[in-house]
């Protein structure tokens, strides 16, 4: 059994497994509901955001910026519509694309973890900057984003003015904008120093997860860097806990059909999108970004954002990680494989 077998797949599994049996023993239905949960989960996305970006080779992003642009920007869009569009030929549902846009992102916990961790020379220090960025900036984006989609969809849910619906989106943005920005100058002064450095990263993940800045903490993983030994530890332990929180999940109804409809959809668009967005790149490298595709504790996040309007959204979404996890797993561990022997 390889290790990649265990790390990406067995692992998970049996850990989300141990959630649904914890969760079928001790009545833990309300956990979304309760004070602390929020705060809890923001903490675990955001040290996603900021393992991922920590680990981006700068010299490479300035290479690839545009890439990465593109990918958060009309990829993030692109891919919502074939997602969503595959869940509404199953269910007939308009919404799909709204489910559709809680996993168009790629997990940084997952990628983190994975880089981290110690990926095989298969992925080129490119390839690994690329994902991480792409990994990065997409996930804050499609939390911003569901602020804005969840207008259309549930109109009796918001101001019902448009402007009024939009606006939260546009402060949101500038409100990460500033605080990466603000950080970036105090950072400027102290940059030498170790220890204000640490206490300076501190106070900004307090901040990020009190005000869901989750785009801020992402750009500032690109420059307050101080040396921390024991990141692809606490990295690690984030992942796992995130999947653990799945398996809670599980035990309020699973929708497999619609889990199914929407994890191949989520597969599909991105082979499709990372295949339009890296043609300059070589060959193995765009078959495993077409191929990256990962959810988790962002996808969950959305998913509890939209139950509040949108019943059995987390039974539809989590089967759909896991769908989605064991696609990257087989692809990544039979096709790919396969076709970069061939280059």
């Amino acid at each position: 059994m390889s290790p990649a077998f265990r790390q990406q797949l067995l692992y998970p599994l049996l850990i989300a497994l141990a959630g649904l049996g914890i969760a079928s023993v001790i009545d833990i239905s309300d956990l979304p509901r309760q004070p602390y949960y929020d705060t809890f989960t923001y903490t675990l996305l955001a040290v996603g955001l900021y393992g991922s970006v920590y680990g981006i080779h700068l010299s490479e992003l300035k290479n690839h910026t545009k890439i990465v642009l593109r990918a958060v920007t009309i990829g993030v869009l692109l891919k919502t519509v074939i997602i969503g569009l595959a869940l509404y030929l199953v269910s007939g549902n308009a919404a799909a694309f709204l489910l559709g846009l809680t996993v168009a992102q790629i997990d940084p916990l997952s990628v983190a973890n994975l880089i981290q961790g110690g990926e095989p020379s298969k992925l080129s220090p490119r390839a690994k900057t690329i994902l991480s960025a792409w990994s990065s900036f997409d996930d804050p984006m499609t939390v911003l984003l569901s602020i804005y989609a969840l207008y259309f969809f549930i109109p009796q849910s918001g101001t019902g003015d448009l402007v009024g619906s939009i606006l939260p989106f546009f402060i949101g943005l500038g409100q990460n904008l500033l605080f990466a920005l603000v950080t970036y100058f105090i950072y400027k002064y102290i940059k030498k120093n170790f220890t204000a450095s640490i206490i300076l990263l501190i106070a900004c993940f307090v901040a990020a997860v009190a005000f869901q800045w989750m785009l801020g903490i992402a750009i500032i993983g690109l420059f307050l860097r101080p040396e921390i030994k024991k990141l692809p530890l606490i990295i690690s332990g984030a992942f796992y806990i995130a999947v653990l929180l799945l398996g809670f999940l599980l035990v309020n109804g699973v929708f497999w059909l619609q889990g199914l409809a929407l994890g191949v959809g989520a597969i599909i668009a991105q082979i499709i999108v990372g295949l339009l967005l890296t043609r300059d790149l070589p060959r193995d490298e765009r078959l495993y970004l077409a191929f990256a595709q990962q959810n988790g504790i962002t996808a969950m996040i959305l998913a509890l954002f939209f139950e509040r309007d949108l019943s059995s959204t987390v039974g539809i979404v989590a089967p759909a990680i896991i769908f989605i996890n064991l696609g990257y797993y087989f692809f990544n561990s039979t096709f790919f494989k396969k076709a970069t022997n061939q280059i």
